[in-house]
């Protein structure tokens, strides 16, 4: 296990005889698309109903070190009755008269919350959050709406060596500084901003991670460290057929002290009920994209990723499992999928 310790050191070891700083260890989702809020608060309410997500990743690796993350979140409307009293009654109006009061800014003007908890284990790091979003939807014209959000959250940062060993516990000087900071903690608050253009088809939004991190609980011997990120993404639909779209998007990541991240995908969906796609980013992760819905109150999101940059032996592959439930659905719409 020492070389476990060694590799591990190399990331979380700085210079000092004091304090070693360790950043946040990020969860990149090969299947965002599928739960915009977590990535941007502006997308907080975007759906007409109680939008709730359970998603499960596991990650796979040589050195038998945890690598997985869970999260869940709930997102809805505030004022959703008008669109669904309008659309229950919609078999009374023409197809023309129910396009026009559905377009009307009165009705598309709304508010939208939720939040989300997230548990994070790699190797010794744990990492636990809990936060609070919101957002205001306001329209443009009778095609496109934008969006203003914020996310307020807390977030729990620890670290625990307790589970590896050494040769010589008591001369390994490196180890010695390890155990210095076992089960050390940090607390802070993080507050974060979104911005969004959508319409139908089409999306453009920007958001921060991190963009204000304060500390306000933790010991001296460990220092974690919350860098900012910009994040700017954007997708498309594109109709092929009566029954068939393509679906493609993108994302690109501005991050402090780190090279420009990118992201990619396209997905070919049948009927509102099955899509397949692919996914590509710049840390050289190819993923294979799956999901179903049931009817319009459960939708099934399945990611299968593979690692092939040098640094795949410690995370060759991963599993990304996630469970939609469409609550408080009486209008039975679908969920918004670009």
């Amino acid at each position: 296990m020492s070389s476990v310790l060694i590799k591990i050191g190399i990331i979380i070891l700085i210079a000092g005889f004091c304090a070693i700083k360790l950043p946040a260890q990020e969860f990149n989702s090969s299947q965002y698309y599928s739960n915009l809020g977590i990535s941007n608060p502006s997308f907080t309410g975007i759906d007409d109903f109680v939008d709730v997500k359970l998603s499960v990743y596991q990650g796979w690796n040589s050195f038998n070190i945890s690598n997985n993350n869970f999260y869940a979140s709930a997102f809805t409307s505030l004022n959703n009755s008008q669109q669904t009293t309008i659309k229950n009654n919609a078999l009374r109006l023409s197809s023309t008269a129910y396009s026009q009061i559905e377009s009307q800014k009165d009705l598309r003007r709304k508010h939208g919350m939720g939040g989300m908890i997230t548990n994070r284990n790699v190797g010794p790091y744990r990492s636990f959050s809990l936060n609070y979003q919101y957002a205001f939807h306001l329209p443009l014209s009778s095609t496109f709406n934008l969006s203003f959000g914020t996310s307020i959250g807390y977030r729990n940062q620890r670290v625990n060596f307790s589970g590896f060993t050494v040769r010589d516990e008591v001369n390994d000087m490196f180890y010695q500084q390890l155990v210095t900071v076992n089960n050390a903690n940090q607390g802070s608050y993080v507050l974060d901003f979104g911005l969004l253009l959508y319409s139908k088809r089409f999306y453009f939004g920007i958001s921060s991670s991190d963009m204000v991190a304060e500390k306000f609980s933790g010991d001296t011997n460990l220092n974690f460290s919350n860098i900012r990120k910009l994040n700017v993404q954007t997708a498309a639909l594109f109709r092929l057929a009566p029954y068939l779209t393509l679906n493609t998007g993108g994302a690109i990541h501005m991050k402090e002290r780190y090279e420009l991240g990118w992201d990619a995908n396209v997905r070919l969906r049948y009927k509102e009920l099955i899509y397949l796609g692919i996914a590509y980013n710049n840390q050289s992760k190819l993923s294979a994209l799956f999901g179903l819905s049931f009817d319009t109150k459960i939708n099934f999101h399945y990611s299968f990723d593979q690692y092939n940059s040098s640094l795949s032996n410690f995370n060759v592959t991963a599993h990304e499992l996630m469970l939609g439930f469409n609550i408080s659905n009486r209008a039975n719409s679908q969920s918004k999928f670009w």
